[in-house]
């Protein structure tokens, strides 16, 4: 979706050049003079460093959802030793609802985390979008 948003202001990134069309277009092109690959680079660095910022939020995501299965299997396991069958349930629900608050709130960070990078990367092209009324995690 970004791409696209950048595509209709005019942009480009690394996905929309590697598009058929975008290729041939070079192709026909004059060389980039100096100057052009200067803002090439910079802004090949801010695409660099979106993506960087990206991983880095779902990676955080992906720590937290181990440690909720984790957190799932231990309880799993625990509950399948006892002999108190409501003990048990008992361990196992608070064990369910401790995971998923700790999903919720990681989905949330990164979500925040992402829609930051987002913001930051199309305001480098300058492009400023208004999100306030469609954040993602309000659905959570």
């Amino acid at each position: 979706m970004l791409d696209h948003i950048i595509f209709q202001n005019g942009g480009s990134t690394v996905n929309i050049d590697r598009l058929p069309g975008s290729l041939q277009k070079t192709k026909t092109e004059q060389p980039p003079t100096v100057e052009d690959l200067y803002r090439e680079i910079g802004r090949l660095r801010e695409e660099v460093a979106f993506y960087q910022e990206t991983h880095h939020a779902m990676m955080g995501l992906f720590e937290e959802t181990r440690e909720a299965y984790r957190l799932l299997r231990d309880a799993l396991q625990a509950a399948s030793l006892h002999q108190d069958l409501p003990h048990a349930f008992m361990s196992v629900t608070y064990s369910a609802r401790k995971a998923g608050t700790a999903m919720q709130k990681a989905l949330r960070e990164a979500s925040d985390k992402v829609a930051v990078c987002e913001k930051q990367f199309l305001r480098s092209f300058g492009i400023s979008l208004d999100d306030t009324s469609t954040r993602d995690w309000t659905i959570l």
